[in-house]
């Protein structure tokens, strides 16, 4: 069964189910995982500094909890959401790539492709851009570019 195709809006800041003609859009099912493991927030660690000092929700996708021990699952989703209230810097960006990389392990580790290539650059103030290249061997599978990945 195919996924339903999601894309990222980064002007409403969510992602959206895609129609073909009348019916859900099945298709591009790799970029629609990888548009879910991005945008999906993953539960911090308890050393994790949160964005709001006055928010002890630690996030993460309700789904995760056993899941490794149920069927073997690694967890979804990614860390971005932890930089929403940082400052440009190059330790900031280093982060985006490594958090970037981390939410997508499951595409190595499950040999789907052979390399990603994952490059964070500040676009404007406040604005983040994420380019992620995914490959097989020579082959590209997919390339996203995702833009204001919070404010």
């Amino acid at each position: 069964m195919s996924d339903i195709r999601t894309l990222w809006n980064p002007d409403t800041l969510h992602a959206e189910w895609l129609l073909n003609g009348s019916v859900l859009d099945t298709g591009r099912d790799l970029e629609t995982a990888f548009v879910i493991s991005l945008m999906t927030d993953a539960l911090a660690d308890e050393n994790d500094v949160l964005p709001d000092p006055t928010d002890d929700d630690r996030r993460g996708w309700w789904a995760d909890w056993q899941a490794a021990d149920i069927w073997g699952a690694p967890p979804i989703g990614s860390k971005l959401w932890l930089l929403r209230r940082e400052k440009w810097t190059e330790a900031v960006r280093l982060r985006a790539e490594d958090y970037v990389r981390t939410g997508l392990a499951w595409f190595l580790d499950e040999k789907i492709g052979t390399r990603l290539d994952v490059s964070a650059v500040r676009a404007e103030i406040g604005v983040i851009e994420v380019t992620v290249t995914a490959y097989r061997g020579p082959e590209q599978l997919v390339a996203l570019r995702f833009r204001t990945l919070w404010d």
